[in-house]
């Protein structure tokens, strides 16, 4: 991994946010190349109008939309469809690949989690000589 952007999760699930980078220390470059590649072709416009079409998940007999339920449900559909279009059409060809991730945490108590979606870049180059970059 080369890099991520952290979707806005709290206080609620927030796709059309800017989305806060996270560079991989020794990787800028790498990572410099795929947010390139997301932004000329509009990627982050696309995912979430691709997140909008799944339905949310919702509880209290259907009336409140649940983020965390949402985030956990959208996550490998979107894998499935979304990110493995952008990733043959963009990333691919380029050496790279995204993929959407589930990042959960608990406090030190652990009586509540946290969930975030993450949008993880990768470097083919780097998954195939075992490096960091």
């Amino acid at each position: 991994m080369v890099g991520a952007l952290e979707i806005v999760a709290e206080p609620s699930l927030n796709v059309h946010a800017e989305m806060t980078e996270h560079i991989v220390e020794s990787c800028e470059d790498e990572f410099g190349k795929c947010l390139r590649i997301w932004n000329e072709h509009h990627l982050r416009h696309e995912f979430a109008h691709a997140w909008d079409k799944i339905p949310p998940r919702k509880f209290f007999f259907g009336l409140l939309p649940d983020g965390d339920a949402t985030i956990k449900h959208n996550v490998p559909k979107m894998n499935d469809t979304w990110v493995k279009s952008v990733n043959e059409t963009y990333f691919a060809p380029k050496g790279y690949y995204l993929s959407l991730f589930v990042w959960h945490w608990s406090n030190a108590t652990g009586k509540s989690e946290t969930v975030i979606p993450m949008m993880r870049f990768h470097s083919h180059r780097s998954h195939e000589q075992n490096a960091e970059c």
